[in-house]
């Protein structure tokens, strides 16, 4: 029983290989026919590609590639999907070199190998692909756009902002990104009101992009405007969902923590100048007593010729509760500003953790 158990193992071990082997043959590159094999292959490489299956279709433009070696397309697509789907950046910056062997005039493979060098972190080049892609394209308002964010990346604001304007001039789209990236290098400027207007208009041309939420929220919390913070930073939270950026809810939470502590101050304020009446009214109401009882104690003694006992003398005067009010009238804006300024800390210290 055993050993039928394991040549059955065996049996269907033998038929997946010869299956995937069956398989293989069909996407190998066994057709003939240099133009309509190319034009079957780049066909076969949309239709993966648009099925999300990205090791299938780079498999298909590769054949492209050896059955017409010197036609660019199919290095363009497949270098496409290896810069945004696969992520292999070295081999999308050789198949777009290739590609400007073929066509040294592409300002689309200039702006995609700069891409490329961006996320490897090159940035020097990236911004150099940029440059050359502008130079064979003076109108290519993205190449400009993503200059100015590799610009930032150096360092460079203020050459980020004059590549945000001619994005901006040349219409971009969308539009919104070039707006956003201008508030980005306002705000490293030290220009927060410019940044804030910016990160407004991307927001008004796509109230869906997340990005803004965000950045405006950083610059109300920068300068204290604390309850705005907060309704951006729960709107970003709300449409970037898992890709919300990481600091976003752990600051959130400590502003509302901190608004509700605030929120509490006015009923302390308002409970310590209760208090402080009630004892200056308690302290006068217990004066006039004593005075009183004073007052009765020597009027039956004179009446009544008895000597009165020497005592601690009594004011004549008891005071009244108005002399209580220049007591509160200290102690009040000593206490609103002493607990004003322990919220200001407590508001800094707790959100800049």
């Amino acid at each position: 029983m055993r050993k039928a158990l394991i040549l059955a193992v065996m049996f269907i071990a033998l038929m997946g290989e010869q299956v995937a082997q069956a398989q293989d043959d069909e996407v190998s590159c066994s057709l003939t026919g240099e133009d309509a094999a190319f034009q079957t292959y780049i066909k076969f490489g949309d239709d993966a590609r648009e099925a999300g299956d990205w090791e299938q279709a780079v498999h298909y433009y590769t054949c492209a590639t050896r059955v017409k070696p010197d036609d660019p397309e199919a290095y363009r697509r497949r270098g496409k999907i290896y810069l945004d789907r696969l992520q292999y950046f070295d081999l999308a910056i050789a198949d777009y070199t290739h590609v400007l062997e073929l066509d040294p005039t592409d300002p689309v493979a200039f702006l995609n190998r700069g891409f490329a060098y961006f996320n490897l972190k090159d940035y020097a080049k990236a911004a150099d692909e940029y440059s050359r892609s502008i130079g064979y394209d003076a109108n290519y308002a993205l190449a400009y756009n993503n200059r100015g964010v590799a610009k930032m990346n150096m360092g460079d604001f203020v050459g980020a902002v004059a590549d945000f304007n001619k994005a901006i001039s040349l219409d971009m789209r969308p539009l919104s990104w070039p707006y956003n990236n201008r508030g980005i290098a306002f705000a490293n400027l030290f220009e927060p009101d410019k940044a804030i207007e910016d990160h407004k208009k991307a927001i008004e041309l796509d109230p869906y992009f997340a990005d803004p939420y965000y950045r405006l929220g950083d610059l109300m919390f920068n300068e204290g405007r604390y309850s705005e913070a907060i309704t951006y930073y729960k709107e970003h939270l709300r449409l970037a969902g898992d890709n919300a950026v990481s600091h976003v809810a752990d600051r959130l939470a400590q502003l509302e923590q901190t608004t509700d502590w605030v929120r509490l101050l006015p009923v302390g304020i308002i409970g310590v100048i209760v208090l402080i009446a009630a004892v200056g009214t308690g302290r006068s109401l217990w004066l006039r007593r004593r005075h009183n009882q004073a007052l009765r104690k020597r009027k039956r003694s004179y009446e009544e010729d008895i000597p009165v006992k020497a005592e601690p003398e009594v004011p004549v005067q008891a005071p009244s509760a108005r002399q209580s009010v220049p007591v509160a009238l200290v102690l009040v804006p000593i206490l609103v500003m002493a607990t004003s300024a322990i919220a200001y800390i407590l508001t800094r210290g707790r959100t800049q953790e």
